[in-house]
């Protein structure tokens, strides 16, 4: 079970306010201030699958290398737990930075934070995702303590976190209307077919589809 988060509640209009200027292939970007962020979510749209938004971890920032590499890793292994569908970065819908930092805790301990800018297919930045996990120790150098449980932690939230955003984007919203249309209805039979065979959405289903993808990231609630 993935640990507890709170959420933020967003309007399409606020998410896609999230650092409009950003664009993910500049190389003179500012560096995130992991450990200053406060904790910022996009709330899980209901009845919603991230599958049909693709994404790509483009890079991973912060972190000692070891510690990246293996963050990097454990991400890749929970994403299609969470429905992530990924992606090589030239085909995905969404390319994702992640940036990682390590800071003395506000009452002892340390805290380890994430960072997640997620630009879509014009290299805009469309939302961004921070959190942080507690350790109860301190040393010198706070990466020693990014053991194996830590860093699970790391990519199990940040997946999570990610996951509930992608829900409310058009691509996300268009192909979990689609995949209920394909679903059997209780009688047994399709709930609309092409003549080809190919599942079609009912008129008010692809019109709430049309909507979203026009809103880009769709009303999260």
């Amino acid at each position: 079970m993935r640990p507890t988060r709170a959420s933020l509640h967003l309007l399409p209009a606020a998410v896609l306010a999230l650092g409009l200027a950003g664009c993910v292939d500049t190389a003179n970007q500012a560096r995130v201030d992991a450990g200053a962020a406060a904790p910022q979510k996009i709330v899980r749209r209901d009845g919603v699958s991230p599958r049909g938004a693709t994404m790509a971890l483009a890079s991973v920032e912060g972190a000692p290398q070891p510690v990246a590499d293996a963050f990097t890793s454990d991400f890749a292994a929970v994403a299609p737990s969470l429905d992530l569908t990924t992606r090589d970065q030239k085909t995905a819908a969404y390319l994702v930075r992640a940036y990682i930092s390590a800071y003395p805790g506000d009452q002892g301990g340390t805290r380890f934070s994430y960072v997640l800018d997620v630009f879509d297919r014009r290299k805009v930045r469309v939302a961004r995702i921070t959190d942080d996990v507690p350790v109860k120790a301190t040393t010198a150098d706070p990466w020693q303590l990014a053991d194996v449980k830590v860093v699970q932690t790391l990519a199990d939230r940040s997946a999570g976190d990610l996951a509930d955003a992608l829900t409310n984007t058009s691509e996300a919203v268009a192909g979990s209307a689609v995949a209920s249309a394909a679903a059997p209805a209780r009688d047994g039979s399709q709930v609309a077919a092409s003549a080809a065979g190919a599942s079609v959405a009912p008129p008010r289903v692809a019109a709430g589809a049309a909507q979203a993808a026009r809103l880009g990231f769709a009303d999260a609630r």
